[in-house]
């Protein structure tokens, strides 16, 4: 299945449902997530006319929520939330990066690139340090 990682530093605010097939009758709650917190995407879906469709996450391997896709998808957008696969891709890359500053002797290269490899290395410790906690 798909995980995704909260990166904001302020906490994500998305909207779950609890219960219920109609807008009316459905029981949501706003939910909050914060930086380093892996959603794993499950086949589950719900579909709320008026409200639109929710998906089934486990959050940090604990709690089963359906979700607000348009939250998710907002979310991603804006760079709140994003793939692991993307995250270590792009770690790879800053890597690399940071080999080729060095190389080149490039210091701008280099300290744009240390500043954000070592952001996405701090929320992914958070992350790791999160989910050992948790087991």
């Amino acid at each position: 299945m798909d995980r995704l990682m909260v990166l904001s530093s302020s906490r994500l605010q998305v909207e779950c449902l609890y219960y219920g097939y109609e807008k009316e009758k459905a029981i949501r709650k706003q939910r909050f997530l914060s930086q380093g917190d892996i959603i794993e995407l499950k086949n589950n879906c719900r579909f709320i006319p008026g409200i639109g469709w929710y998906v089934q996450v486990l959050i940090n391997n604990i709690e089963n929520e359906y979700i607000l896709l348009n939250t998710i998808e907002a979310a991603l957008m804006e760079n709140k939330l994003a793939f692991i696969v993307d995250l270590e891709i792009e770690l790879n890359v800053l890597s690399f990066q940071l080999n080729k500053a060095l190389d080149d002797k490039n210091s701008t290269l280099f300290f744009t690139t240390v500043k954000r490899l070592n952001e996405l290395n701090k929320i992914k410790h958070k992350a790791e340090t999160h989910l050992l906690n948790i087991k």
